[in-house]
């Protein structure tokens, strides 16, 4: 007996936790400096978010008349179907099923899904065969500049930073066989730089997929409109800020070092569900995985790095921060409660019996993310 495993729905809950298949040089050198320098306790003006003009329903007729002017086979908007309106999103479908359009929130999170398996150039192109960073850096910023400009339309002092590449792999097993699998689709990561500053997190944020032949077939984004406010915040110098990691982070500052993917400092934004409070200001978020006791793990500690941090309700830790307190993540999520802790021998009692935290990074519609179903996610999708 054959068993194929289709690993899409693995791939989007990958995709909204910021895991990447392969990072670029830019995000490798981002890494590295936040974790030697932090911002070099440098004085910030924070952001301010501007919800989108008439928000969700006119973001959906502006998407739905870019997309009608397209030539892209596999992205189009003919034959729509029933409209879907939620109290999260909007969604429109095509009558067949071969697409569909997403607005979410405010209307600045979006998203078209076309059909990844459609017959377009089918067989030209070996179908395992994955595109290198190099093409899908030119091709994602190609798609963005030509198609999307008038929803993310080039801004004075601003900057498109390409992050990396996803995969979505198709794979099967049989009881002789081992498991095997091919590549579907290629997604380039994108984020974003305001005044030289980097905005960490779900937002601003764009993923667009690509098939081998390299024709796109869907894209993904949370970008709001940024104004910079005059307000501004001190930011810690780095080892005040790798103090703060382990007072405040889910798991052991040395767990953390020890495993450590990614590190990056800038402006977090947690994403269009997680800004309403309308200000962004300064953080670092760490991003970790490996092995507790027999469990795999994966997590992503978000934490402020402003002297004086903004206490924001949809970021859990800045509220404790603020008022010099410790916090007890079973109030924001029981099952953040249930994750496992470090094995004996460890770090200290009072580190190894702390309930984990989500620090207010959300899945779409707002959940806690669990982190250990996230690492097994991570290694089965993203390591090549």
């Amino acid at each position: 007996m054959r068993t194929t495993i289709t690993l899409y729905s693995i791939l989007m809950l990958v995709v909204h936790t910021n895991l990447y298949g392969e990072s670029s040089a830019e995000r490798k050198r981002l890494t590295d400096v936040s974790w030697e320098q932090g911002l070099n306790a440098r004085k910030v003006p924070l952001l301010e978010v501007i919800p989108p003009e008439g928000g969700r329903n006119r973001r959906l007729e502006v998407l739905r008349e870019v997309l009608a002017k397209g030539s892209d086979p596999r992205i189009q908007i003919s034959n729509p179907g029933r409209l879907s309106v939620r109290d999260h999103s909007s969604v429109l479908f095509a009558k067949d099923n071969s697409w569909y359009l997403e607005v979410m929130g405010d209307g600045s999170r979006f998203r078209y899904h076309g059909n990844i398996e459609g017959p377009a150039k089918q067989g030209t192109v070996e179908a395992s065969r994955k595109l290198d960073l190099a093409t899908l850096e030119r091709l994602g910023r190609e798609f963005i500049t030509k198609r999307l400009f008038q929803l993310i339309p080039p801004i004075e002092g601003e900057r498109l930073l390409f992050l990396g590449s996803r995969y979505l792999r198709d794979g099967s097993a049989t009881e002789s066989t081992p498991f095997t699998s091919e590549v579907k689709a290629n997604m380039a990561v994108f984020g974003r730089e305001v005044r030289g500053v980097f905005v960490a997190g779900p937002g601003s944020k764009i993923t667009v997929w690509f098939s081998n032949d390299g024709e796109p077939v869907a894209f993904f984004a949370d970008w709001p409109q940024y104004r910079v406010s005059d307000q501004t915040q001190a930011t810690l110098d780095i080892s005040d800020i790798k103090n703060r990691l382990k007072n405040y982070a889910d798991k052991p500052f040395e767990l953390i070092q020890r495993n450590l993917k990614h590190f990056e400092c800038g402006y977090v934004d947690l994403g269009v569900f997680r800004r309403s409070m309308g200000l962004i200001q300064t953080g670092c978020l760490a991003v970790h995985s490996g092995q507790i006791q027999e469990f795999e793990y994966g997590a992503i500690e978000a934490i402020p790095i402003g002297v004086t941090v903004v206490s924001d309700a949809q970021w859990p830790v800045t509220r404790s921060v603020a008022s010099h307190s410790r916090w007890n993540a079973c109030s924001i999520s029981s099952v953040a409660c249930k994750e496992p802790q470090p094995a004996a021998g460890g770090p200290p009692a009072e580190q190894k019996n702390r309930a984990p935290r989500s620090h207010g990074v959300h899945d779409d519609l707002g959940e806690p993310i669990t982190f250990r179903m996230l690492a097994l996610l991570y290694h089965l999708v993203c390591n090549f």
